[in-house]
């Protein structure tokens, strides 16, 4: 009854407390290798530091504001069409550009020694897909476009354009949202494992080109990809729109982008997240 849930946290408790234990010990090893006072011979901590000491300038990061991530995003704007989409696969996924569907390499459920490539339907913006059409799910909804609308506002966009791209954004999200798994169903782990022949899967994904993005990674491709959320895939072609998912794609990366920017940035762009835990500060 005496416990007090800090301001920025959603929960307070034995595994809460335990987490908050140990990022204060790992702040205060990274405060001793940053001023020196601790050393290692860890390859990658020099560059670890670097960005420590990158995310606690924040004088350099409110004066570079949105433009680390403009040419990112004008890259995004640039892409036309379906073709030249295609075209700039490897270099938007290296950049971390959502695709038009999850995927990677997982467990094989038949076989526990082997890896399999999955895919499965993107993940919607409200918390499920029962909240669509909700008074809720409204009210979430709206969180979301003020945030997003103020992240708008610092881009180079029109204001014709910030309102299409916020538009189509959410279009692509609420009929992605009749296709993907609801909570419950994803909660049904057996059901993940849906071993499909590769190409009827590069088939149902057409005009997206995903056979040819994974010739770039892969020398050969699997016989067998296995399909998380058969239906979001089966159904690809009712709910992707090229016009709609370059808008949101674009969306995507300013909102994953903000909380790496200026200060004002990354408030605003927590806003619907701290909405949903209940969370009041950052």
């Amino acid at each position: 009854e005496k416990a007090v849930i800090p301001e920025d946290r959603p929960t307070i408790g034995g595994f809460a407390s335990l987490a908050v234990d140990v990022e204060e010990k790992l702040m205060a090893d990274f405060k001793a290798f940053e001023s020196g006072k601790n050393t290692t011979d860890i390859p990658y901590m020099d560059d670890a530091i670097k960005l420590y000491r990158k995310v606690l300038d924040t004088d350099a990061r409110n004066t570079e504001g949105i433009k680390p991530v403009l040419p990112l995003l004008n890259k995004i704007k640039s892409v036309k069409d379906i073709d030249s989409f295609n075209a700039s696969l490897k270099e938007l996924v290296e950049k971390n550009v959502p695709m038009p569907v999850e995927f990677g390499v997982g467990e094989d459920m038949n076989d526990a020694a082997r890896h399999c490539f999955v895919v499965k339907g993107l993940s919607t913006i409200l918390p499920d897909t029962t909240y669509y059409g909700t008074d809720e799910g409204n009210r979430l909804l709206t969180v979301f476009k003020n945030m997003i609308n103020k992240l708008l506002s610092f881009t180079d966009l029109t204001d014709e354009e910030k309102e299409e791209y916020l538009s189509d954004a959410l279009t692509f999200d609420e009929n992605l949202s009749k296709s993907v798994k609801s909570r419950v169903e994803w909660a049904d782990y057996v059901k993940y494992n849906n071993p499909t022949a590769a190409e009827e899967v590069f088939n149902m994904l057409k005009p997206f080109d995903l056979k040819s993005l994974m010739k770039e990674y892969y020398d050969v491709l699997p016989e067998t990809i296995t399909v998380y959320d058969p239906k979001a895939i089966k159904e690809f072609e009712k709910y992707f729109n090229f016009k709609q998912y370059i808008h949101y794609a674009y969306i995507s990366v300013l909102l994953s982008s903000a909380k790496y920017l200026s200060e004002e940035m990354k408030h605003i762009g927590t806003k619907y997240s701290r909405t949903l835990t209940g969370v009041d500060a950052d």
